[in-house]
């Protein structure tokens, strides 16, 4: 989003990433079947609530992906509350697959000013794996901020206000 701004003449002020790593080939496959996306999906809507949910891979296979969809939401929805609506639930799913779909056809470049990188310590990617492939790209340095936790520690509410501190910092 930065790269188009700045190519539309706007002037960045801040480049902030949050737990993020550069989606490579090596971090993210080109092909992905709505099977294993929906594996990924569950991954996250389990990780945001904080409980496994329990959906084995063998039922995911026996299904197609909207009765995946439906018994994950359902399972989720056991935990916390998700929206009410079927129609929003599979709006969560298209927008976790377009997302996923992006990553795929994301082209790095270098990005002409700093970043500043807040990341965890337990992400599926490393936090210097992640710092190093920025570091890369980022010809105006990188400034790194490393939370205890993995992705989804980011979501709780003592996090979130350490975050929201130090992003302040830059802010003002």
């Amino acid at each position: 989003m930065a790269q188009q701004l700045r190519k539309q003449g706007h002037k960045i002020n801040l480049l902030a990433l949050i737990d993020s790593y550069v989606p490579t080939a090596s971090n993210f496959p080109k092909e992905i079947d709505e099977t294993q996306l929906m594996t990924l999906f569950t991954r996250d809507i389990s990780g945001i609530f904080g409980n496994p949910l329990t959906l084995e891979e063998r039922q995911q296979r026996e299904s197609d992906s909207y009765q995946q969809l439906n018994f994950t939401l359902e399972q989720a929805k056991k935990l916390q509350d998700l929206p009410a609506h079927l129609k929003q639930q599979h709006h969560l799913w298209q927008v976790f697959k377009a997302n996923r779909l992006a990553m795929t056809r994301y082209q790095p470049q270098c990005y002409p000013s700093q970043i500043i990188w807040f990341g965890t310590s337990d992400s599926r990617i490393t936090a210097s794996k992640a710092v190093s492939e920025w570091k890369e790209l980022a010809t105006g340095g990188i400034e790194t901020y490393t939370f205890s936790g993995d992705h989804y520690n980011l979501l709780q509410e003592a996090t979130v206000k350490r975050l929201a501190e130090k992003l302040g910092t830059y802010l003002n």
